[in-house]
């Protein structure tokens, strides 16, 4: 009777054994399936655009109208230049442009003039070499005096060398017009330079956005062109980039829905896969592995996913926070 009492009690630590043994063994597929079916990383973080605000001009700071992560929306005045020298440049150039038009519309009517006198030395050219040829035939009849002969040729030589001098008037004219037209299209060039100078002076936004990594800027200032005075994150366009194990690539797709958790919220965006790289991060380094060494090391390459998701107003993104990602493979 005892001994079946303890065959029995053998009986249930091995069926429980066995039991244990199952269960772990079904956690640990069920763990590793759904590690494959949802594929996950926290080697992500948050981008966007970043506007690198910089002049194409120089000048003082004549006035701001902004300050450090400030809300900006495209179109709004943020700061302006000293306009006073491209006011006066633009005057001058408007000035330049005027005569060179006066000087330009000057040589040009006399190519016009000289072209009609020219047509006028043509016609009159006919009218005395057929006089010419006429009188040459009577005179040789004996049928003209010599002296009506000798008037027909001179009149003929005549035309012939006024002919002559015209054409090269004209081509004289015709030389100073397209100079002149290009010393006019040159202040015209100078004038829509003068113009545009004078409109950099005002720096609008170009996108809705915060202000960011700015020093400060008073009013006085000089401000060089090309110099980096702040930057404008774009609220439009945000981003993850999450970056996977090369072994966790094979169910990714671009689509799919992803969920993302960042670091300072306790809060779950939705996102969808927008691109995956065909290259790993480690190609670009300053130093790839050479991976002809005889010291070679096998190293898991990471690829990086960028995954479309929408700000949100309780929620406010922020460039380089910290990102938790799960992709839905189903």
């Amino acid at each position: 009777m005892i001994n079946k009492i303890k065959e029995s009690g053998n009986n249930k630590r091995l069926f429980l054994g066995i039991g244990i043994i199952m269960i772990a063994a079904v956690g640990v597929y069920a763990y590793f399936k759904y590690d494959e079916l949802y594929p996950s990383t926290d080697d992500a973080y948050v981008g966007s655009n970043l506007v690198n605000v910089a002049t194409k001009v120089s000048g003082y700071l004549a006035q701001t109208n902004i300050q450090n992560n400030q809300v900006v929306h495209k179109g709004d005045l943020l700061f302006v230049l000293d306009p006073k020298d491209y006011q006066l440049n633009l005057k001058q150039a408007e000035k330049n442009y005027k005569a060179q038009i006066d000087m330009t519309n000057m040589a040009k009517e006399q190519v016009h003039v000289q072209q009609g006198q020219i047509t006028q030395d043509k016609e009159q050219y006919k009218f005395l070499q057929e006089r010419f040829n006429r009188y040459k035939e009577l005179y040789t009849a004996n049928t003209v005096s010599q002296q009506d002969y000798q008037k027909a040729t001179t009149d003929f030589n005549n035309i012939k060398t006024q002919l002559e001098v015209d054409n090269n008037k004209y081509q004289q004219y015709s030389s100073g017009y397209q100079y002149t037209a290009s010393k006019m299209e040159a202040a015209k060039a100078q004038l829509d330079l003068a113009q545009s100078n004078l409109t950099y002076t005002k720096y609008y936004s170009p996108v809705d956005g915060y202000v960011t990594n700015m020093s400060s800027l008073a009013v006085g200032e000089f401000i060089n062109a090309s110099q980096q005075l702040f930057g404008i994150v774009d609220t439009q366009n945000w981003w993850v980039d999450a970056n996977f194990k090369e072994t966790q690539l094979k169910r990714l797709k671009i689509g799919q829905p992803v969920a993302v958790k960042l670091d300072m919220y306790d809060h779950k965006f939705k996102g969808i896969i927008q691109s995956i790289s065909y290259a790993s991060g480690n190609t670009f380094s300053l130093l790839p592995a050479q991976n002809a060494t005889g010291n070679w090391v096998k190293v898991t390459q990471r690829f990086t996913v960028r995954i479309k998701i929408q700000n949100e107003a309780k929620f406010p993104l922020r460039v380089g926070a910290s990102a938790n990602i799960t992709v839905n493979t189903i």
